[in-house]
């Protein structure tokens, strides 16, 4: 499992914390509007794919991101990945302004490594919020089983019929729902957050995708934003007007307890 990319302090990524957010490299997915190709596209998870889903879609490759004094980004072919020991070396200097560690990516629960590493960072007494997309439920219910998440937020692509389309490989989508059931019965704090682009989702087909999350805590629609660099630059994406976000969030907050427009 390479650490490819580290944000030491973040305001935004762990509600309520100040946090460290680690990107961890290799994905099992290919959404062609992700903004991190360069985790998705590192050698391990190549190797994932190659192992576990012969049937993944070639993907076109992006751009490096370049480096700040603030952020260390990406390097898709790992050769500067940051080491595990940096890491704890410097969790273990900023105890006194972190409350928190984000592991994000990509997708971390694809390393079986994950859990182990968690526990190192608990081991410090800093909260732990994972970032994930729900293909590996086994994976989550050992971690919430063992006590070694703090929050969760699971990302919904889309209606279990736009996985496939919108993730291009195939989708194990009883997975995707064991997932939503064992968060929404952890009682750990979570949100789930949908993505939203013009092509995939809309009025009509988005209270389907919501009544795969009815009765959540938190719910969060993230209006599309094209940086520049996406995972397949050879496909059109595009965002939703503000007037147009206002209106699925009509139609979302019903069915959840708290609704947040991104």
């Amino acid at each position: 499992m390479k650490i490819l990319g580290m944000v030491k302090a973040s305001l935004i990524d762990y509600p309520q914390k100040t946090s460290t957010v680690l990107f961890i490299g290799g994905c099992n997915f290919r959404c062609g509007y992700c903004h991190n190709p360069e985790l998705v596209l590192c050698a391990e998870s190549q190797d994932y794919m190659a192992n576990n889903m012969s049937d993944g879609q070639d993907i076109i490759r992006g751009k490096n991101k370049s480096n700040s004094d603030d952020e260390i980004k990406f390097n898709p072919n790992m050769q500067n990945s940051i080491s595990q020991d940096d890491v704890f070396d410097f969790l273990k200097r900023r105890k006194r302004f972190l409350d928190g560690v984000v592991i994000s990516g990509g997708e971390s629960t694809i390393h079986p490594e994950l859990p182990d590493f968690i526990s190192q960072i608990r081991a410090l007494d800093y909260a732990v919020k994972l970032d994930t997309n729900g293909t590996n439920p086994e994976v989550l219910e050992k971690l919430i089983v063992n006590k070694q998440l703090d929050y969760i937020a699971m990302d919904i692509k889309g209606t279990l019929a736009q996985y496939e389309e919108i993730c291009e490989v195939k989708v194990d989508k009883e997975a995707i729902k064991k997932s939503i059931n064992l968060i929404m019965n952890s009682k750990l704090d979570y949100e789930f957050r949908t993505t939203v682009c013009r092509e995939f989702m809309t009025t009509q087909n988005l209270p389907e995708l919501c009544k795969m999350i009815e009765g959540a805590k938190k719910y969060c629609l993230q209006s599309f934003k094209n940086p520049g660099i996406i995972l397949n630059p050879n496909k059109s994406y595009s965002a939703h007007s503000e007037a147009e976000m206002r209106a699925l969030g009509d139609i979302a907050g019903p069915y959840v307890n708290r609704l947040i427009i991104r």
